[in-house]
C-alpha cells in the first residue's frame, strides 16, 4: 500500500479545515535550531500553537526526560523565558494573554476552548479531561519545576509565563512574575503569580500588529509608576511638613520632627540617643539606628528622652489612640487594643510591602510616621523583625519584671497593648512635658461602657444562634456505634455522601495519639493519626475519604475554588466552605480583626480544630487526611476558606470517615 506523506503546510491546512473561518494556521521555523512550530491566528494575534522547545540555560525537560521536551516543550525560568523566543516573536505580556482569553470567549470559558483535544489532560485517577480546542491553540498540561528542582505532575495543569513582572520580592524566594494557568478540572484561564526561579512553559506571540512591543509597554508603565510614586511622596511630604515642628536634642545635636495630636506634642521619629548602656541598634547594625532609632531596655528608656520630654505613660498612649479615632477593645488578658488606629499612625513608606499580596504601609494621617524598628530579646537576639514589627515602651509598670508596651504590625488592623520583660529592648517615642490636655477619662469611660453593652448584646446573639444551631443539627443527624470500642458517633448526609460529623476517636495499637498528650483532647477532638494508620482506621462500612469525595463535599456546600501558589506547590482553596463546615463554637477568637473564628455549621459537619502532632494548633486549626499520600485538608480559625495542601505522612492529623456506597 502506498504511504501518504504530508508536508508541514499540508498538515496545517488540514487542521485549519476543522476550525472556524476566523482562525488561520501556518508554521514558523526557528532558524537557531531548525525546529518547526505550528502557528495560529486568533483575533488580531498570531501565536505559536505549540510550547517552545528551544534549549537555553535555565531551561529543563520535565523530569529530565527528553521525550517530554518533544511532546510538551521545555520549562524555563522567567529570566530565560523573556529571551527564549525566536526573532520576530516575543514572550506575551499579561495584556496579550488577556486579549487571547477575550477572543476565545472570556477567561471563564477560554481554558476548555484552548486545551488540546488529545493532549493527555487527566485527573489523579487517570480519567481524561481534555478540551475542545476550538481555535487550534492546543494547550498541553506540561506541569512545572519548583524551586527545589522538583517536577509537579504533568497531565493536571499547564503553566505559561507572561512577560509582566510582579512588584513583590520575597526575602526568601526572590522575585515574582505573572503567569497563566489552565487546570484539568476547570474551564477557565487563571491569572496568577509565581516565583521567577520556577520552570514554566513558554508560548511565543508574533511581533507587530500595530501594537507597542512588550519592552515599550513595560517602559511606559515603569515611567507612569515612577511619576505616581514621586507625586505621592511630594504630596505626603508636603502634608506632614505642614503638621510638623522641629527641635534639637542638645546632648548630641540630633534634630527631630514633632507633631501635635490630641493636645499632646509627640516626637515623630524614634529616639536615637546613644546612652552609656542599655541601648542597641537592631541586629547591631548602625544603619538600623539611623533609620529606625535605637532600642532601649525599659529602665534606660524611662530616662532616655531629652530635657523637656518624657517616656509616655500607658494613659498618654491611650489618649493618642483616641485622638486618631481608635476604637478601644479589651482582650481576654485585660489589655487594651485599638482598632482603626494602626494605619493612621504607620508611615506611608518603610513597612513590608508585597504589592497586590499585602501592603503593610499606613496612611500616616497625623504625621506620626511609625516605623517597624523590631526589638531585642532578653538573650540579645532579635525580637520581631525589621519591616514587620514595631514595639514602643510605655512608662507604666505592670509588675516587678514587666512593663507595658505598644505593638504595631505590617498586618492586622489594630495597635496592640502588651507587657514584656524589662530587659528586652524596644523603640522610644518621647512626648513633651506639660503640653496639652490630660487623658479624657470621661471619653474613656463612655467608650468602655459602650463596649460592655456591645459585648452583652453579642453574647445574647451568640447564645440564640447556638441554640438554633443545636436544634437544626439534631434534626439532620443520624447516629451509629463503632462496634470495636462502643464509641457512638453523629453523622450527616451532605450531597450524595454520609459523613461522620465528629472526628474519629478509635485507639489503635500504634500510629495515633491525643493532641497535646492529653486524654481530654481525644474526648473533644478525636485522636490524631499518621497517614498510614488513617488509611485503615475507619470502622466497617466506612472509609477514609478520597480527594474527590472531599472535593464533592466542599462543592456541595458552595465553596468557590481558586489557586494559591506557594514556594513549592500550587494548592487549591475553596472560599466560604470553611465557614460553613466549621462548628458554631470551639474555635479561637481572631483578635487581628476582632472576629469569632467559629463557623455557621450550615450542614451539621461541625469541624473542630484538633491541631496536629507535633506542631500543635489545638483550637486554631483542623487538619484531616485524604487517601492521597501526604495530602490533607485544612481549616483555620482566621479564615473562612477550606484549603488543600501537602505535608509529611508521619504527621498526626484528624480523621473523618465517609460511609461506603450502599
Amino acid at each position: 500500500m502506498r504511504k501518504l506523506l504530508l508536508t508541514t503546510a499540508a498538515v496545517a491546512a488540514a487542521i485549519a479545515g476543522a476550525f472556524a473561518d476566523e482562525t488561520a494556521f501556518g508554521t514558523i521555523t526557528d532558524k537557531r535550531d531548525g525546529q518547526t512550530y505550528r502557528t495560529v491566528t486568533i483575533g488580531r494575534q498570531t501565536w505559536m500553537a505549540q510550547n517552545l522547545n528551544y534549549r537555553t540555560d535555565s531551561s529543563w525537560c520535565y523530569d529530565g526526560d527528553n521525550s517530554y521536551c518533544k511532546k510538551f516543550g521545555r520549562l524555563y525560568n522567567w529570566d530565560a523565558a523573556r529571551k527564549a523566543c525566536p526573532s520576530g516573536w516575543h514572550l506575551p505580556s499579561r495584556q496579550e494573554w488577556n486579549e487571547l482569553a477575550v477572543a476565545a470567549g472570556g477567561s471563564d470559558f477560554a481554558g476548555k476552548k484552548l486545551k488540546a483535544k488529545n493532549g493527555g489532560w487527566r485527573d489523579e485517577s487517570g480519567r481524561p479531561y481534555n478540551g475542545t480546542d476550538n481555535y487550534g491553540f492546543s494547550a498541553l498540561p506540561a506541569g512545572d519545576r519548583d524551586l527545589g528542582g522538583n517536577f509537579h505532575p504533568d497531565g493536571y495543569s499547564g503553566y505559561w509565563w507572561t512577560a509582566t513582572k510582579h512588584n513583590h520580592i520575597d526575602d526568601l524566594y526572590g522575585a515574582s512574575a505573572y503567569h497563566r494557568e489552565i487546570y484539568y478540572q476547570t474551564a477557565w484561564v487563571s491569572d496568577n503569580k509565581q516565583y521567577t526561579a520556577f520552570g514554566l512553559s513558554v508560548r511565543c506571540i508574533k511581533d507587530g500588529g500595530g501594537k507597542p512591543s512588550e519592552a515599550e509597554i513595560q517602559k511606559r508603565k515603569e515611567e507612569e509608576r515612577r511619576k505616581e510614586v514621586e507625586l505621592r511622596k511630594k504630596e505626603t511630604d508636603s502634608t506632614i511638613e505642614k503638621l510638623s515642628t522641629y527641635f534639637t536634642d542638645p546632648r548630641d545635636g540630633r534634630s527631630y520632627r514633632a507633631v501635635e495630636i490630641g493636645g499632646k506634642k509627640w516626637m515623630a521619629h524614634n529616639l536615637n540617643y546613644e546612652t552609656p548602656g542599655g541601648s542597641w541598634c537592631y541586629d547591631n547594625n548602625i544603619s538600623n539606628c539611623t533609620k529606625y532609632g535605637r532600642l532601649y531596655n525599659w529602665k534606660t528608656a524611662t530616662t532616655a528622652c531629652p530635657a523637656g520630654w518624657h517616656l509616655p505613660t500607658r494613659g498618654e498612649w491611650d489618649s493618642l489612640m483616641l485622638a486618631v479615632g481608635g476604637k478601644m477593645m479589651k482582650d481576654r488578658y485585660d489589655y487594651f487594643n485599638w482598632v482603626g488606629a494602626l494605619d493612621k499612625l504607620k508611615a506611608k513608606r518603610g513597612w513590608y510591602n508585597a504589592g497586590d499580596l499585602i501592603d503593610g504601609n499606613g496612611t500616616d494621617d497625623y504625621g506620626f510616621s511609625a516605623l517597624p524598628g523590631g526589638g531585642r530579646n532578653s538573650d540579645g537576639g532579635n525580637e520581631g523583625s525589621i519591616l514587620y514589627d514595631g514595639f514602643w515602651w510605655t512608662a507604666s509598670e505592670k509588675m516587678k519584671h514587666l512593663a507595658y508596651e505598644r505593638y504595631m504590625s505590617y498586618a492586622g488592623s489594630r495597635v496592640t497593648e502588651g507587657s514584656s520583660l524589662k530587659n528586652k529592648a524596644f523603640s522610644v517615642r518621647c512626648v513633651q512635658n506639660s503640653d496639652g490636655k490630660p487623658l479624657d477619662l470621661a471619653m474613656w469611660k463612655k467608650i468602655e461602657e459602650q463596649r460592655v453593652k456591645e459585648d452583652e448584646q453579642k453574647k445574647k446573639e451568640e447564645e440564640r444562634w447556638q441554640k438554633e444551631a443545636e436544634e437544626r443539627i439534631k434534626r439532620i443527624s443520624v447516629y451509629f456505634t463503632d462496634t470495636r470500642d462502643g464509641n457512638k458517633y453523629r453523622a450527616v448526609k451532605i450531597g450524595a455522601k454520609t459523613w461522620m460529623a465528629e472526628n474519629l476517636n478509635y485507639q489503635t495499637p500504634s500510629g495515633s495519639s491525643c493532641g497535646g498528650k492529653a486524654d481530654s483532647n481525644c474526648v473533644k477532638y478525636g485522636r490524631l493519626y499518621n497517614w498510614e494508620t488513617a488509611t485503615a482506621v475507619c470502622p466497617s462500612g466506612w472509609h477514609l475519604p478520597s480527594e474527590k469525595e472531599w472535593d464533592d463535599l466542599v462543592a456541595t456546600v458552595g465553596g468557590k475554588m481558586h489557586y494559591i501558589t506557594g514556594p513549592t506547590a500550587t494548592n487549591r482553596v475553596w472560599n466560604g466552605a470553611g465557614k460553613k463546615l466549621k462548628a458554631a463554637s470551639g474555635w479561637k477568637w481572631n483578635e487581628d480583626v476582632d472576629k469569632s473564628g467559629n463557623g455557621t455549621d450550615d450542614y451539621g459537619f461541625s469541624a473542630l480544630p484538633g491541631g496536629s502532632t507535633p506542631f500543635g494548633g489545638i483550637g486554631e486549626h483542623g487538619y484531616w487526611w485524604t487517601t492521597r499520600p501526604g495530602y490533607r485538608r485544612v481549616i483555620g480559625y482566621f479564615s473562612d476558606s477550606f484549603v488543600e495542601d501537602d505535608c509529611h505522612p508521619d504527621l498526626r492529623l484528624s480523621v473523618r470517615c465517609v460511609q461506603d456506597d450502599s
